[in-house]
C-alpha cells in the first residue's frame, strides 16, 4: 500500500467521522425538541405526575402534583416513593 493510498484511506476515515458527527448533531438537535415538547405536555397536563428513576427515587414532579400534594420536587427530589 502506497503512500496515496494511505492518506485516502485517512481522507475517507476522516470524511466518515464528519459524517457520523453531523447525524449525531442531528439526532441530539432532535432529541431536545422532543424532550422539550414532553417537558410542556407535563408542565401543562391537570393530572398529578410524579417521575422515578429505577431505584424509585423521584425525578420529576410537575406542577399539578406540587399543587395537590403540596410537595415540591425541591422537597422529594432523590428521595424513594414509600
Amino acid at each position: 500500500m502506497g503512500k496515496n493510498s494511505i492518506a485516502k484511506t485517512v481522507e475517507d476515515q476522516i470524511e466518515d467521522f464528519k459524517k457520523k458527527l453531523r447525524e449525531a448533531k442531528k439526532e441530539i438537535k432532535n432529541l431536545k425538541l422532543t424532550e422539550k415538547s414532553s417537558r410542556s405536555v407535563l408542565e401543562a397536563s391537570p393530572n398529578s405526575i410524579a417521575i422515578y428513576d429505577m431505584e424509585g427515587k423521584v425525578k420529576y414532579l410537575n406542577p399539578s402534583f406540587t399543587k395537590t400534594f403540596g410537595w415540591s420536587l425541591r422537597e422529594l427530589k432523590g428521595k424513594k416513593a414509600k
